[in-house]
């Protein structure tokens, strides 16, 4: 069975993440960006704490 992802279905994930997952930051990507001809940001989830979502 597939769910359909809406906007209402992520805002109330990030409900359920507030104060337990931590913001990680964005870096711009230079290689990718050149390689698919737009900007390309990284999201840095290795910067949540270990064992955070388990």
């Amino acid at each position: 069975m597939s769910k359909e992802l809406s906007l209402r279905s992520i805002w109330k994930a990030k409900q359920r993440i507030t104060g337990i997952a931590a913001q990680t930051r964005l870096i711009y990507s230079e290689p990718l960006s050149k390689h698919t001809g737009d900007h390309v940001y990284l999201k840095l989830e290795n910067e949540q704490p270990t064992g955070l979502l388990n």
